[in-house]
C-alpha cells in the first residue's frame, strides 16, 4: 500500500474520530446545559486534554466551546419564555445561568432585547 494512501486513511480516521467528540460533546452540552459546566468538564468527561478539545471544537463547529454552551442555554431560554409563564429568574436558573442579571445580560447581547420584551412579543400566553 503506497504512503499517499496510508495517509488518506489515517487522515480519514482522525477527522472522523474528532467528528465523534464534538457530537459527543454537543450531545453532553445539550443534556446538561442546566447544570455547572465548564470546558474543563466536558473534556474530561470525553477524556481528552483541554486545549486539544477546544481546538478541534473550535475547527469543526466554528465557535468555541464556551459559545456554544452559552447559545444552548439561551435557545432553552427562550423556548421557556414563549412556551410557560414561569418567571424570568426561575427560566435563568433553569437554563444554567448564576444569576438573572447574568441571564439578563447574555439575552440582551444575544438578542438585542430583555427577556421580557421578547415574552410580551412572542409569548404563546398573550393577554
Amino acid at each position: 500500500m503506497s504512503d499517499a494512501v496510508k495517509f488518506r486513511r489515517h487522515t480519514r480516521e482522525k477527522i472522523k474520530n474528532k467528528t465523534v467528540y464534538i457530537r459527543k460533546a454537543c450531545n453532553y452540552i445539550n443534556n446538561n446545559y442546566d447544570k455547572d459546566l465548564s470546558v474543563e468538564k466536558i473534556a474530561e468527561h470525553l477524556s481528552l486534554n483541554k486545549n486539544y478539545f477546544i481546538r478541534i471544537f473550535k475547527e469543526e463547529l466554528g465557535t468555541t466551546p464556551n459559545q456554544y454552551i452559552l447559545e444552548s442555554r439561551l435557545f432553552y431560554a427562550v423556548n421557556l419564555l414563549v412556551q410557560s409563564q414561569q418567571s424570568i429568574k426561575d427560566i435563568g436558573e433553569l437554563c444554567g445561568f448564576n444569576t438573572p442579571s447574568y441571564f439578563i445580560k447574555c439575552f440582551k447581547q444575544r438578542f438585542g432585547k430583555s427577556p421580557l420584551i421578547y415574552r410580551n412579543e412572542y409569548s404563546l400566553y398573550k393577554k
